[in-house]
């Protein structure tokens, strides 16, 4: 169920491991208890990891501008939309990444 990184190419000597969970809910039938780890390759074939890092900039410095002016509502719809932007942006970049380089 993990994901094992290796340092390198030669994927001797192991860089580190993300653990992996199965799906806890109750399934009927035969339906799988999924993992992350189940959609990557087995040990002993090559497959590659990526990750999407993305920020609103500016938006802790309003946060805090309002956190001086005791403006709670002004202070939860700014973490919002900077959530919100940051999500979408991210499904944008993984959606282009797919279409595009893969």
């Amino acid at each position: 169920d993990d994901i094992i990184v290796w340092e390198d190419d030669t994927r001797t000597k192991e860089a580190t491991r993300f653990l992996g969970l199965r799906q806890q809910v109750q399934k009927e039938g035969d339906a799988p208890y999924l993992s992350i780890g189940d959609f990557v390759a087995p040990v002993g074939h090559a497959d590659y990891l990526g990750q999407i890092v993305n920020a609103c900039f500016g938006c802790q410095a309003l946060v805090d501008k309002y956190k001086a002016a005791n403006d709670d509502y002004a202070i939860i719809m700014v973490e919002a939309l900077a959530d919100r932007l940051a999500e979408g942006y991210a499904e944008v970049l993984h959606r282009d990444i797919r279409r595009d380089f893969w």
